[in-house]
């Protein structure tokens, strides 16, 4: 799903700072922008945490790497990832058990599922990595650690 986002900086402001407008940016990306043009730097750099949308220079945006954005549902056990600058788009269900991922450049509308074993295996561990690094983060280890 696209969904815009529009921000507006006075053009004396906009003047002073580098954006993308194609980057791949989420709701978790407005308060670090935020901070960011209010002075507060460095923004901390977590994959937990979001990017300044906005920085002082295109060679900046190069600190603030994405690999991939870690999406989860908030009503069912459904996990995704999207990947390759939002090219690719990893579902997996837990109920009932089904997994999916779509190329988003050649299939828009994601109606062709393109999912081998060893990518279903790829994006498997990346949710994985993210449900760790949430639990570090939060100092939650349901099992004891």
């Amino acid at each position: 799903m696209h969904v815009p986002l529009i921000v507006h900086l006075p053009p004396a402001m906009r003047a002073n700072y580098a954006y993308d407008e194609n980057r791949l940016s989420t709701l978790i990306d407005i308060a670090p922008s935020l901070y960011y043009l209010l002075g507060h730097r460095p923004v901390s750099k977590n994959l937990l945490f979001g990017h300044p949308m906005f920085l002082k220079s295109e060679d900046e945006f190069l600190s603030y790497p994405r690999p991939d954005v870690f999406l989860a549902s908030d009503t069912l056990a459904v996990y995704g990832i999207l990947d390759g600058d939002g090219r690719w788009m990893y579902t997996t269900y837990d109920s009932p058990s089904r997994s999916m991922l779509f190329d988003l450049l050649q299939d828009p509308t994601a109606q062709h599922n393109v999912l081998t074993p060893a990518l279903k295996e790829k994006y498997d561990q990346r949710i994985l990595y993210y449900f760790q690094s949430l639990s570090e983060f939060f100092g939650y280890y349901p099992n004891g650690g």
